[in-house]
């Protein structure tokens, strides 16, 4: 059964290798090529939120502690996604128009983009400290739109909970604002 996702209009930087691959590659052979920072990261994205959990029931104290870490993490992360970011040096560069849990969608003309092509990615939230390798497929190319739509195929299922927790964040962001912008707007009518 094939999941399904929401998507939300998202600008985030990915580096899109093409493979020659004619298979996607499994999760054991993703797990032994997954670069050492994006394994970092991934590790360090918070305290486990059974010793959180532990540590907050002693106490306010404790509970500061713990907020004063993942604070820390978030930082320690934004830093590892920013030098992760700046590795690629905009080799097959391109900026996400949307962005869900089972993929994204890319603007470009270049004729690269065939459907069934397996690549490599790199997507970055710089905003969220995250930094996603993963494999896709390019699902389709219209060559009038230049839409290109890649869905993850061969990816972590750490790393997607973090694609969706990175869309869902943005998409409260966005709720937000506009909530705000019609406060606004009705407190000057």
């Amino acid at each position: 059964m094939e999941e399904t996702y929401f998507s939300v209009g998202y600008n985030s930087p990915v580096q899109i290798e093409f493979t020659d691959l004619t298979e996607n590659p499994d999760e054991s052979m993703l797990g032994m090529e997954i670069p050492p920072l994006f394994r970092i990261s991934d590790a360090m994205e918070h305290l486990d939120p059974g010793t959180t959990k532990a540590l907050k029931k002693y106490g306010t104290e404790f509970s500061r502690l713990v907020d004063q870490v993942n604070s820390y993490t978030d930082k320690i992360n934004s830093i590892l996604c920013y030098l992760m970011h700046r590795e690629i040096d905009g080799k097959n560069e391109f900026t996400t128009e949307t962005v869900s849990g089972a993929g994204f969608t890319v603007i470009s003309g270049s004729s690269e983009f065939r459907p069934d092509r397996i690549v490599r990615l790199r997507l970055f939230f710089p905003e969220y400290g995250i930094a996603i390798y993963c494999y896709g497929k390019v699902e389709s190319a219209d060559p009038d739109s230049r839409r290109v739509v890649i869905e993850f195929t061969t990816i972590r299922d750490s790393d997607r909970e973090r694609v969706i927790a990175a869309v869902t964040r943005y998409q409260q962001l966005l709720l937000r604002k506009r909530a705000e912008e019609k406060a606004n707007s009705n407190v000057q009518s």
